[in-house]
């Protein structure tokens, strides 16, 4: 089902209870329903759930979204140089200061 669109186990452990959540509703739904109900009854039933996958999907894909978001951000501040040292030239803690300080106005 819906679940089935995160990747690792660990992510679905996160949406576990939303989807028991929405399965046993749906159940009831199948349940309580006969031929003695009206199609507007059934009709009313089959919007409600689908409004209620749809709140799940959206809120899996801003999941992913927001993942994604984090994993750019990490790798963008992985390939900063946060600190240059030249090891040919030692410096004093002026000099090495003044030298960091260039290097955080370039990052």
């Amino acid at each position: 089902m819906i679940i089935d669109e995160l990747d690792s186990d660990e992510s679905k452990d996160l949406f576990l209870d939303i989807e028991k959540e929405l399965e046993r509703s749906i159940h009831a739904g199948k349940e309580q329903f006969s031929w003695k109900n009206t199609l507007e009854d059934i009709t009313k039933w089959v919007m409600k759930a689908m409004n209620e996958c749809s709140k799940i999907n959206r809120l899996i894909l801003d999941y992913k979204n927001n993942n994604k978001t984090i994993q750019d951000k990490c790798n963008e501040i992985s390939i900063t140089k946060l600190i240059v040292f030249d090891t040919k030239n030692p410096q004093d803690d002026r000099n090495f200061e003044e030298s960091q300080g260039k290097n955080r106005e370039e990052c």
